[in-house]
């Protein structure tokens, strides 16, 4: 994977993002926590992927 400068913008989103995962997540508690893991990874990584394009090719 290409490494990513990541903006002020996508980081704020990045938060916000993470933020209302987790309070969702306390409300509910359908995940576990490798659960929410997973899911703010692949949150990063689609946020990135769409910031950058497609990072996986050299």
């Amino acid at each position: 994977m290409a490494k990513v400068d990541i903006d002020s913008d996508l980081e704020l989103e990045l938060f916000k993002g993470i933020r209302i995962l987790e309070g969702e997540n306390l409300k509910t508690k359908k995940y576990d926590d490798r659960k929410m893991v997973t899911i703010i990874m692949n949150y990063i990584k689609k946020l990135v992927d769409d910031k950058e394009g497609d990072s996986d090719e050299v």
